[in-house]
């Protein structure tokens, strides 16, 4: 190791594997530190059973998909994925709120056995707890594409407009040319009219 000025780094082979500034910044892997801990290249964990999960960016740890070989990744070895944590009003467990089975992809939100590729579970409290929302200033929409259909025979519409109209369309390839195939017209909480 060496220091200079405010400066220590440790140095194997002339290549520098960890330094620290004044500024109470460490480096690994870079002797110029930018934040509380800054990592050149890839980290890798090794978990229980030798299997490890990549954290970084680049083709040595993403080689496997041909597509994208320079993706910014978190990337488990044989291992599911989740997000999880404690609530900061109750302190209490709350997770896994995301959960990612690496078997087939598969991604559920609240449960750790999604049974599709997006599986949603909710409480019935609350339309919030136990609903999916989609929220725009003007036209919240969910769009549905069968992609081995023909042309122009693709795509279906569901679109609520901030006009009080909620409607179901078929769009084109290009995700235009709308065609109303059935709307319904509210006041308040009022259905007015059905189309």
């Amino acid at each position: 190791g060496s220091g200079s000025g405010n400066l220590s780094t440790l140095t194997v082979s002339g290549t520098t594997t960890l330094a620290t500034n004044g500024t109470s910044f460490v480096g690994i892997g870079t002797a110029t530190p930018g934040s509380r801990l800054d990592v050149k290249g890839n980290i890798q964990q090794d978990g229980s059973g030798g299997y490890s999960t990549w954290l970084g960016r680049g083709g040595d740890i993403t080689g496997g998909w041909s597509a994208t070989p320079n993706a910014w990744t978190i990337t488990p070895n044989r291992q599911d994925f989740a997000i999880g944590g404690w609530s900061k009003t109750s302190g209490s467990w709350t997770g896994p709120w995301m959960y990612i089975n690496s078997d087939n992809g598969n991604v559920g939100i609240g449960t750790a056995s999604p049974g599709a590729k997006l599986d949603v579970w909710g409480a019935d409290v609350t339309p919030q707890q136990a609903g999916i929302q989609i929220t725009s200033p003007n036209f919240p929409q969910l769009l549905f594409n069968a992609s081995s259909g023909g042309t122009n025979a693709k795509i279906w519409r569901i679109i609520g407009r901030g006009t009080n109209d909620f409607e179901i369309q078929t769009l084109n390839d290009s995700y235009a040319g709308e065609v109303t195939a059935m709307q319904i017209n509210r006041s308040g909480t009022s259905i007015s009219n059905v189309v």
